[in-house]
């Protein structure tokens, strides 16, 4: 009796857990940020250095 309660509380930690990670899952769409209109454009990597450089700490 004891083996069937400790997996249903497994279970039912195991489900609780799957389902917050996925409520609090981040929204990568760009369009909530555009449609504040503050300015921001969406972030793009940038790169100073040679393509075989260590960026701009080598003058690359």
């Amino acid at each position: 009796m004891a083996g069937v309660s400790t997996n249903a509380i497994a279970l039912v930690a195991l489900l609780s857990v799957l389902f917050t990670s996925v409520r609090s899952a981040v929204d990568y769409d760009t369009a909530v940020a555009r449609s504040y209109n503050s300015g921001w454009l969406p972030a793009k990597a940038t790169w100073y250095g040679a393509p075989n450089g260590a960026g701009p700490d080598d003058n690359g």
